[in-house]
């Protein structure tokens, strides 16, 4: 799956989604997969190749096309993050799958409790936390589990909240689930309401 960004002096216009298509075309006919209708652009002016390699095209264009604020001859090779450059236009270009792989890495790498909330009274096993922990007196929770606890607190599935975190579906799960076993839920709808009955998230 590719992601461009569209963006006009840093305001983001609109986000294109590709997943089939081996390239995409850009220029003010009506035909191209993205249209920018404006006098500066070209009627048929560049082109983004997305297999077998990722590739930058310009079809000639009258005022050129930029990478990264430099000017290309004919083509460039294209990265994830990379900026083109159309008249007053910006586009990034997001890979999806290296843009998860980064946060997966991200993750991995991550410092292992960043979140601390106190239980009332010290008393976790009213709060239905494991038996055994007889003084437990604080939570730790890392700021994505949070965030996907925040997301599952406003009725999100899965999908959405990979979606709106740009990580994977599988990677949201693993979160949720260590959501669930630091709250000591034994579900999702427990972790919520645990969540809400501690002031962690508001109902």
């Amino acid at each position: 799956m590719f992601k461009i960004e569209l963006f006009q002096e840093k305001n983001l216009l609109r986000e294109y989604f590709f997943d089939k298509k081996l390239s995409i075309t850009i220029g003010r006919r009506p035909s191209h997969d993205i249209i920018l209708e404006h006098l500066g652009v070209s009627a048929d002016h560049a082109k983004i190749h997305f297999f077998p390699a990722h590739l930058l095209e310009d079809l000639g264009s009258k005022n050129g096309t930029t990478l990264n604020e430099q000017r290309i001859d004919k083509t460039a090779k294209l990265n994830h993050g990379d900026i083109i450059g159309i008249t007053k236009y910006r586009l990034r270009f997001i890979d999806e799958q290296k843009m998860a792989e980064t946060n997966e890495a991200w993750e991995d790498n991550a410092p292992v409790s960043t979140w601390v909330v106190d239980f009332p009274n010290g008393d976790a096993s009213k709060n239905g936390l494991e038996k055994g922990e007889e003084t437990l007196q604080s939570l730790k929770m890392t700021p994505r589990e949070f965030e996907c606890l925040f997301w599952l607190s406003r009725g999100k599935t899965t999908g959405e909240i990979a979606q709106a975190l740009s990580i994977s579906e599988r990677t949201a799960n693993f979160h949720i689930t260590n959501l669930c076993e630091k709250l000591g839920a034994a579900n999702r709808t427990q972790a919520i309401a645990m969540a809400v009955s501690l002031k962690l998230v508001e109902p």
